[in-house]
Parts: structure tokens; C-alpha cells; sequence
């Protein structure tokens, strides 16, 4: 019994340090592709509903702050293969996050970065899946991701067809 809690613990360690470090390099790499792409999306012709880029900054870290919310409720679930998939997932997601800045603010590769975020939602709506039966609190957040998400490959999809 007590050799399995001191397992369970070293699992959540290594998957928490996994998570925080992929959420601090997708912040940081996100910020940096931002920065160095704000000059070109600025020039590029955009829909009426484009956020500006504060807004979108803000928008992007309170959804990193969701995504960490939910990775945290699923580290300290006791849920065994549902916790391990839901935290694959999870890193997924986050991968294919920093994939889409890279694609999008680096690269300005519109098209590339659109087909991202449909493939992006289609790995969140499975997290998401997951996360409800672990934690539902945490699954209604990451709706709010999903929304978001929707919202940003709508504009992405208008963006590829303004330029």
C-alpha cells in the first residue's frame, strides 16, 4: 500500500514537471513568435472581429491558464489509464499550441497554421472528453478553450482568404 502512494507521487512529479515546463515553453516560445511576427500581422489584412494583439495576449493567457487548471485537477485525480491519457493529451494540445504560434506568427504560413487548429480541435475535443470523466469543473474550462479555439480558426480561415 505505501509503496504504491510513493509511485502514484512520482508519477504526478514527473508528469507536473513535464506539464509546467511544456506550459513555460509554450508561453515563452508563443510570446517570442508573437513578438517576432507582430510586425507582419499588422500589415495583413484581417476581418472586422481580429482582436488586437493585447487582447489576444490576454485571451491566450488566461486559456494557458485553464489548460494548466485542468492538467492540475487531472495530476491529483486517482484515475489510474483515464488520468495518463487525459495528461497525453493534454501534451498534445500544448505541442500543437506551439506548433500553431510557430506556423502562424513565424513562419506566416496561414494555410499550414489553419490546418493545425482544425487538427488542434479535433485532440482538445478528445482532452476535453477525458477531462469530463475526471473532473467536470475542469472539462466546462477547457470548453471555454474549445470556444476560443473556434473563434481563433474562424479567423484564421478569414485570414487565409484575405491574403
Amino acid at each position: 500500500m505505501e509503496m504504491e502512494k510513493v509511485s502514484k507521487i512520482h508519477v504526478n512529479i514527473k508528469y507536473a514537471i513535464l506539464i509546467l515546463v511544456s506550459f513555460v515553453i509554450l508561453t515563452g516560445t508563443s510570446l517570442f513568435f508573437l513578438y517576432m511576427g507582430e510586425g507582419w500581422y499588422n500589415s495583413i489584412n484581417k476581418p472586422f472581429f481580429a482582436p488586437s494583439t493585447t487582447t489576444g495576449i490576454v485571451i491566450w493567457l488566461v486559456t494557458y491558464i485553464t489548460i494548466a487548471f485542468a492538467a492540475y485537477k487531472t495530476l491529483n485525480s486517482n484515475y489510474g489509464s483515464r488520468r495518463e491519457k487525459a495528461l497525453r493529451l493534454l501534451l498534445i494540445t500544448i505541442t500543437m499550441l506551439a506548433i500553431w504560434s510557430f506556423l502562424f506568427y513565424f513562419k506566416n504560413d496561414t494555410w499550414a497554421s489553419f490546418v493545425d487548429l482544425l487538427l488542434l480541435m479535433v485532440s482538445s475535443f478528445f482532452l476535453i472528453k477525458e477531462e469530463y470523466l475526471i473532473d467536470s469543473k475542469a472539462a466546462w474550462l477547457l470548453v471555454a478553450y474549445y470556444v476560443w479555439l473556434g473563434l481563433i480558426s474562424v479567423l484564421n480561415y478569414n485570414i487565409v482568404m484575405l491574403n
